[in-house]
């Protein structure tokens, strides 16, 4: 079974609050806080639809058991590098594979992979029962200026949406809202990691 959790946040957003407020054209400082919180929501919502990674941050992948077929597909993109791959025995004991064993493949925007090497074998130890191989990974674009354009878009749309409709059903006479804007998704659907 496949587990994954982000172990360090991103340091930084892919917006900051004076290009949210330039769009939401917001002038002054009081609703600062609020802007915020949605930069940083618009972001972990697009992330979780996109599975991608915009600013920089680390991943950890478990794994009940070696994959069938010495192939492992990471859950995020784009990956910017393999951290370690450890597997823990019955007893507890953990072990770092070298690196030599298998090789990493991504190429900056898709999601990234691990083979193992025709010349790899298992070893030969019982792996504990759960989340028995770990795998940490870096995944993002970098700083905010890697972060492409139209995600930057997308998120302003968002933020947008979410800054006019502070409620979660806005009824206007004839309109009922309460999606995230099609112009959102259409954007985030050309950059979801397949």
């Amino acid at each position: 079974m496949l587990k994954i959790a982000r172990t360090t946040e991103p340091t930084e957003e892919p917006l900051t609050i004076e290009e949210a407020k330039l769009h939401l054209r917001v002038d002054g400082t009081d609703e600062d806080a609020h802007i915020m919180n949605l930069i940083i929501a618009a972001r972990e919502y697009a992330e979780e639809v996109t599975w991608r990674s915009f600013c920089t941050q680390i991943w950890r992948m478990y794994l009940d058991c070696w994959p069938r077929s010495f192939y492992v597909a990471l859950p995020r993109a784009p990956l910017r590098s393999v951290t370690h791959l450890k597997y823990t025995d019955e007893n507890g004991s953990e072990t770092t594979l070298a690196s030599s064993n298998y090789i990493v493949s991504g190429n900056g925007t898709q999601r990234g992979s691990i083979a193992f090497k025709s010349s790899f074998s298992v070893p030969s130890v019982t792996l504990q029962e759960i989340d028995a191989i770990e795998i940490e990974f870096v995944a993002g674009y970098g700083d905010p200026s890697d972060v492409p354009q139209r995600i930057k878009q997308a998120l302003l749309l968002i933020i947008g949406h979410w800054y006019e409709n502070r409620e979660e059903v806005v009824v206007t006479p004839g309109i009922v809202s309460s999606e995230v804007p099609m112009a959102a998704q259409a954007l985030f659907h050309s950059l979801r990691a397949w």
